[in-house]
């Protein structure tokens, strides 16, 4: 008779694994809204992919992935990083655009020691870079920051990509006809 329960036990067993797993996926994906509602998409998305990982078909998280995808602008991370990181002094005196673009990074990768880093794309003419001047005295700012008062001195936009920061010169208005 021993060989008649054991089955019956283990079938047991792995059906309430099976709920428990169900139950973990809905609290997760619970927990993601939660998350989503209160603006934090970071956990959000580290919710719905943890509800995929144990349930890949799951529609619910697999279309609240989609919606963050689409509502986070591919620079918003970049934007999130570069507002860390601090750097202590600024002291650029009629320093060329391009000696302050290749600088930053400099900065950057010294400030983290090497943990982080910045990419910055130009998109402006050579000449521009080397002729156009800056002169910025800061203490203590984020490199968000830098960037910005460096580009509204250098007349750019800045504008944050997936993998880089681009430096540009502000598309001028199409003349009127």
């Amino acid at each position: 008779s021993m060989k008649i329960r054991f089955p019956l036990v283990s079938l047991l067993l792995a059906g309430a694994t099976a709920l428990h797993a169900q139950q973990t996926v809905q609290q997760t994906y619970a927990q993601g809204m939660r998350a989503y509602m209160a603006g934090d998409t970071d956990t959000a998305k580290a919710c719905f992919a943890q509800v995929l990982e144990a349930d890949p078909k799951n529609m619910p998280a697999q279309a609240m992935l989609k919606r963050i995808a689409i509502q986070q602008p591919a620079g918003a991370n970049l934007r999130k990083q570069a507002e860390t990181i601090v750097l202590p002094k600024i002291d650029f005196r009629d320093a060329s655009l391009s000696s302050v673009l290749d600088y930053l990074p400099k900065a950057v990768a010294e400030q983290t020691k090497g943990k982080a880093s910045v990419n910055i794309v130009r998109m402006f003419p050579e000449d521009y870079g080397r002729d156009k001047t800056i002169t910025l005295q800061l203490s203590n700012v984020p490199l968000a920051s830098v960037l910005d008062y460096v580009a509204q001195i250098g007349g750019l936009a800045v504008d944050y990509q997936a993998h880089a920061v681009v430096m540009s010169l502000p598309k001028a208005p199409a003349a009127a006809q």
